[in-house]
């Protein structure tokens, strides 16, 4: 074998030894990170995992043997669908709390929570550094680093269960106000100070509120009421009595619990109790328009810097005001909405959109016109017309010449006639430039 031969060999071996530890490696870090994923959703809901195979204990001598596996679990989907769900209630009774019962720990002369109509004033000049770091790989991990610091509250295994139930029994209630009195820290743990305190629950109101605007489908629906607001404000445990906290409403109560409310936020207490008292009250920005309901405007929401700003914008019923007008944030009351502008529309071919008040019209574009016979625009017209421009220049012509032939008639001197011929072209081109006209 020469030598060139040998170390190729050699080369081609190392590389398979090499590729095969490599390929072993990472399904090993799979399997581990997959076991990894069971054991924490198990455990988050003290479920006993199955034993390996190694552990397993020995089968009985004439036993019958089952496939089935030795505990019946969940699919790790729905384990990890209910997980997201929890958490979701989690933060939502956490931020509610924020929204109707916070206040602004940058300022000491602000005793009234303001929340529920709009976010802190001026808006956060400094995010929460992880939190925003965890939000901006993606709705998941913003989930999971909210959830993160709730858990570390003082209270919250304390209340976590009877929050899921629905309320607070005497006994938890009783508990969570001695350990508020009795430690001033417990007020704002796991944080440092209320101010950092502050920042975090801002920026996860920011960041769940632009996620709503989103539509994002884990926040479509809570699975259960959103009538709760958090343990973790001074010794308060208040009920929301809003109408949309029953969780019929698709995103009402991520809205409910997470964002400032243009609409019910100058009512009492920033909530309706029904439909209808938003409707007839005088707080409400869209009363006396349409049908007086006033909502979100998803779609003119999604930048996340305006958000946080304030620049809410809400959409009130202008269709039942008014057909064919829309809700004008920047007027404050329903405008025409031009369809043609909007690319709204539908015209045949060889037509284009005219807006009108209320609707739009289709008309011939440029060179065409209408024909009534075939009901279509058509060059047909325009052509008559031409032909109809050159018999009037041809009668001017003609009457041009037979002027031209009295000019001439009897004149030998030849400055004569160069001068009665300049001024005959003159003639002659403005009369052909009014006919263009």
């Amino acid at each position: 074998m020469s030598v060139s031969m040998y170390v190729l060999t050699n080369t081609l071996f190392l590389a398979t030894i090499l590729l095969t530890m490599t390929i072993m490696t990472t399904w090993t870090a799979a399997v581990k990170s997959d076991k990894q994923l069971v054991d924490r959703i198990l455990k988050y809901y003290s479920m006993t995992r199955p034993p390996d195979r190694a552990t397993a204990p020995a089968v009985i001598p004439g036993a019958v043997v089952s496939n089935k596996p030795i505990i019946t679990t969940p699919s790790i989907q729905l384990i990890k669908m209910k997980l997201i769900k929890d958490m979701v209630t989690d933060i939502g009774v956490y931020l509610a709390g924020h929204k109707f019962l916070d206040l602004d720990r940058r300022f000491y002369y602000k005793k009234e929570a303001t929340f529920m109509k709009h976010f802190p004033i001026p808006r956060l000049k400094t995010l929460n550094p992880q939190l925003d770091k965890a939000c901006n790989k993606g709705f998941i991990h913003c989930l999971e680093e909210i959830h993160r610091k709730i858990e570390n509250t003082p209270v919250y295994k304390l209340q976590r269960e009877d929050t899921r139930k629905g309320g607070l029994s005497a006994e938890v209630k009783e508990e969570s106000i001695r350990i508020s009195k009795t430690n001033a820290k417990a007020l704002y743990m796991p944080f440092q100070t209320a101010l950092e305190q502050f920042q975090f629950r801002t920026t996860a109101s920011y960041f769940m509120c632009w996620f709503t605007m989103q539509e994002t489908k884990e926040l479509r629906y809570f699975g259960k009421e959103c009538n709760q607001i958090s343990w973790a404000f001074q010794y308060h445990h208040l009920r929301l009595y809003d109408y949309r906290a029953d969780d019929k409403e698709q995103f009402g109560c991520a809205v409910l619990s997470f964002c400032p409310d243009p609409c019910t936020g100058k009512m009492h207490r920033g909530q309706a109790a029904k439909l209808s008292d938003l409707i007839h009250s005088p707080a409400n920005p869209c009363k006396g328009v349409g049908s007086g309901i006033c909502k979100f405007d998803f779609k003119k929401n999604s930048n996340f810097l305006v958000l946080t700003k304030n620049f809410i914008n809400y959409t009130c019923d202008c269709e039942k005001h008014r057909k064919g007008f829309d809700w004008s944030m920047h007027f404050h009351f329903c405008i025409d909405n031009d369809e043609c502008y909007k690319n709204d529309y539908w015209c045949p071919k060889q037509q284009v959109c005219r807006n009108t008040v209320g609707g739009y019209m289709c008309v011939c574009g440029r060179g065409y016109l209408y024909n009534v016979t075939t009901k279509a625009c058509t060059r047909e017209m325009k052509e008559a017309h031409e032909e109809n421009v050159i018999k009037k220049l041809k009668a001017r012509v003609k009457g041009h010449v037979e002027t031209l032939k009295k000019f001439f008639t009897g004149d030998t001197n030849h400055h004569q006639v160069s001068l009665k011929l300049t001024t005959f072209m003159v003639i002659l081109t403005y009369s052909l430039t009014d006919i263009k006209k």
